[in-house]
Parts: C-alpha cells; structure tokens; sequence
C-alpha cells in the first residue's frame, strides 16, 4: 500500500493520500487537497521518523551521513 494503487503503477490511490493526511497527519480534507504530493510525501516522512522514534522507546539514533569530496564542493 502506498501513493500508487497495486494494480498499476500510474495511478495515484488519492483516498490513501487523503486517510494518511487526515486521520495520520491531522490535517483537514480541505488542506490535504490543497497541499502537493512534495509537500505531503514531505510531512509523511517527517512522521515516519517520529513515529518510529516513539515506537523505539525513545532510543535515539542519528543517521549517519557519508561525506564525498567533489572538486571544489562537499557533497552530503
């Protein structure tokens, strides 16, 4: 289950968008409407991190990031 319904790939399941962002997120239909499929796969991810923050007992681990050197710029 996802942004996509199961059985194609191209289709966007809006009812799933709409439950997450009401019932998961706390937002109103209205706002849920109006935000874009950035924005909310934005605030999705925010939350699966916190989610699984609480879930975790409140054990917190950092992700680690690896740093690549390219040219004259750093990269994350």
């Amino acid at each position: 289950m996802g942004i996509y319904s199961e059985s194609t790939e191209s289709k966007c399941d809006f009812a799933w968008l709409l439950f997450v962002g009401t019932k998961m997120l706390g937002f109103s239909e209205k706002e849920v409407g109006h935000m874009t499929i950035k924005k909310w796969m934005q605030l999705f991810n925010h939350f699966k991190t916190y989610h699984n923050f609480c879930m975790q007992k409140s054990l917190f681990k950092e992700e680690k990031f690896v740093r690549q050197h390219s040219g004259d710029e750093w990269l994350p």
